[in-house]
């Protein structure tokens, strides 16, 4: 992107100076990292709403106790929590998938020679 600058204003003369500003684009990587950690947010908030429907469900208005309720508590709250944590973090193998490195690239690879042999 280029913009003008005025640099210098003197006697009614205008200087201008073409100058190029660093744009913050993101690389496609960069912004896919960023949709993981968002869908890491959904998922923790997904866990987070189901709190009070799981604290409902093992300890109801009646007092006693639900044990056969844990277990579908503890998933409708447990999961979301742990996804999103994992998400949140940056799903690094899901981040490996999508964008794999060069080394990992078997058609890139460059003969190497050993320094230490004579005549190469």
């Amino acid at each position: 992107m280029l913009i003008f600058v005025q640099v210098h204003r003197a006697a009614g003369l205008v200087n201008c100076e073409r100058i190029r500003l660093q744009s913050a684009h993101m690389r496609a990587k960069e912004i896919f990292g960023l949709v993981v950690r968002l869908t890491g947010l959904w998922f923790l908030y997904q866990g987070l709403s189901g709190v009070p429907t799981a604290i409902a469900g093992i300890f109801p208005v009646f007092p006693h106790f639900y044990v056969r309720n844990i277990i579908p508590s503890l998933l409708l709250v447990g999961w979301p929590m742990l996804l999103g944590y994992w998400f949140l973090r940056g799903a690094p193998p899901l981040i490996r998938l999508a964008y794999p490195t060069e080394s990992d690239n078997k058609d890139c690879t460059v003969p190497r020679t050993n320094p230490t042999e004579p005549g190469r």
